[in-house]
């Protein structure tokens, strides 16, 4: 996979922190924490590997490579989980890695969250 140009990290993109909280009942909280924005490249995926990562159970649609910046993009960085809010639409991570193995790009590879979560966004709430 080839390294995004300047003038193709065209979107801002928001990060965030998720974490659950307990509420009433059996029911939970989600909470949203903004972790860093920035310009990204967003992709979505070839229909032959969407249709591989349906066979395997893995949700994956959409790729958003966003430059790597050190105590925030890197994979390391990043906490378990996170989503990211990107031209109106929210996107649930899940697998981040550094582009090619490189150190100048960091790769999130996201399924796109369903259209109950784009009405509401925070689920219950939303803190930041």
């Amino acid at each position: 996979m080839r390294e995004p140009t300047p003038g193709e990290m065209t979107l801002r993109c928001t990060l965030y922190r998720v974490t659950h909280s307990p509420a009433s009942g059996s029911m939970h909280t989600r909470v949203r924490m903004p972790i860093w924005q920035c310009w990204c490249k967003l992709e979505v995926i070839g229909g032959s590997v969407y249709w591989d990562n349906q066979q395997t159970e893995d949700a994956i649609s959409h790729r958003i490579i966003i430059r790597q910046c050190k105590g925030n993009t890197r994979p390391q960085d990043l906490p378990r989980l996170v989503e990211v809010e990107c031209d109106g639409i929210w996107y649930r991570v899940k697998r981040v890695t550094a582009l090619n193995a490189g150190r100048w790009f960091t790769l999130l590879e996201c399924e796109v969250l369903n259209a109950a979560d784009n009405q509401n966004p925070g689920g219950a709430e939303t803190a930041g």
